[in-house]
């Protein structure tokens, strides 16, 4: 993978590989309960999680669940807080996307726990 391909999360960004996704799938936009300002896609994708701190060493690996131009929703294997800020990286065959985000949510499921974070466009 070149630099060129390693690119900042941005709306613009987001919204170039929702519709690129699109039209190289029939998935449909997610039609569940919904209180989220932006529309969100079902999005299945690796995505590597750390704590958004300059010392920080560790990292989880995620399973994306859904995208939007404003965060995302990931299967983890770790409960994170409500307020965590992280580094999130984005794995897909074309590119790696990156940038930090906090956690809104975690919710204990049956495969561990279901994380809602937002992207911060700072």
């Amino acid at each position: 993978m070149t630099t060129e391909e390693i690119v900042r999360i941005t709306p613009q960004v987001v919204k170039d590989v929702l519709r690129r996704q699109a039209k190289d799938s029939e998935e449909t936009e997610y039609t569940g309960p919904e209180r989220r300002k932006t529309r969100r896609w079902p999005f299945p994708a690796t995505a590597e999680l750390r704590l958004d701190d300059d010392n920080a060493t560790e990292q989880w690996f995620a399973t994306c669940r859904d995208l939007s131009t404003t965060g995302m929703g990931v299967s983890t294997e770790r409960h994170f807080e409500p307020g965590t800020r992280l580094a999130v990286s984005l794995h897909l065959p074309e590119a790696t996307l990156y940038g930090p985000a906090v956690v809104r949510y975690c919710v204990d499921t049956p495969r561990g726990f279901m994380t809602g974070v937002d992207f911060c466009f700072d």
